[in-house]
C-alpha cells in the first residue's frame, strides 16, 4: 500500500506512540511526502518540542530515527 504523509501525520507520530507511529514504521507501506514538509518541520522543531514537553535535542533525535526507520524520503536526507 502507498500512502502520502503530510505534516499532521509526522507531528502526530512524534507526539504520541500510537497507531500513526506504528503505521509509519510498517515495512509493508510505501510512504511519500515532499521535502518541503521536512524543511518546515525542522524550522518549527523548537515549538513542536515545547508543545510535546520534550527537549529540542531529543525531538531532533526522535524525528531522525522515525524518518530513517520508516524509510520515508530516503533519498532526500542522509541521516
Amino acid at each position: 500500500m502507498e500512502l502520502v504523509v503530510d505534516a499532521n501525520i509526522l507531528v502526530s507520530c512524534l507526539l504520541k506512540d500510537g497507531i500513526t507511529r506504528k503505521l509509519m514504521l510498517n515495512n509493508t507501506l510505501k510512504l511519500y511526502t515532499s521535502e518541503f514538509i521536512f524543511i518546515e518541520f525542522f524550522n518549527h522543531l523548537k515549538e513542536i518540542a515545547k508543545k510535546a514537553g520534550i527537549k529540542e535535542k531529543e525531538m531532533t533525535k526522535l524525528t531522525k530515527k522515525l524518518i530513517k526507520k520508516s524509510k520515508i524520503c530516503k533519498n532526500l536526507f542522509n541521516f
